[in-house]
């Protein structure tokens, strides 16, 4: 397995989890997102045009993992993250789009910018977090590349988890 970014990234990563922790509880008393109200017209306008969704069932996000400004919808059914969408900065200073989706706590697929670079790329991954398919506009998806969108994947997953859990018990 390779090992995520260099020592400076996991460095950051690991200064960086204790400012997400403290972000966290600062933010989830600020901006409550009722789990009640069916009809919230906020989470109305960012819907995609699919099944309806369960009251309360998107939880809104914005932090920087690595560095990354990110803004993202995760998407809940029956309490289980479905999916994470998420709009970002890129590392030239672009935008990027992701498409993250889960079965439980495991990755399945991503769909979207790569981090390293402009590329449009998918990735598909098994149950037992093995990479079955990649697809990239730029040619092969490097293994840097797969670790990246890997470690992305887990700490928004953990941070929209965390914010979830703040939101359904009053935090």
């Amino acid at each position: 397995m390779i090992e995520p970014g260099t020592s400076n990234d996991r460095a950051r990563y690991r200064l960086a989890l204790p400012a997400i922790a403290t972000m966290l509880l600062l933010s989830g008393c600020s901006e409550r997102h009722s789990t009640q109200s069916p009809a919230a017209p906020a989470t109305q306008e960012s819907q995609p045009e699919a099944a309806p969704e369960e009251p309360g069932s998107i939880s809104k996000g914005a932090f920087a993992p690595g560095g990354l400004a990110s803004t993202y919808e995760a998407h809940f059914k029956d309490g289980l993250l479905q999916r994470i969408t998420e709009q970002r900065k890129s590392a030239a200073g672009g935008e990027g789009k992701g498409d993250y989706g889960f079965y439980g706590a495991r990755l399945m697929q991503y769909q979207g910018n790569a981090l390293q670079s402009d590329a449009s790329i998918e990735l598909k991954f098994d149950m037992q977090g093995s990479l079955t398919a990649s697809s990239s506009s730029a040619g092969k998806v490097s293994d840097e590349e797969i670790q990246a969108i890997r470690t992305r994947a887990g700490m928004l997953r953990s941070h929209a988890v965390a914010r979830r859990g703040m939101q359904e018990h009053g935090g």
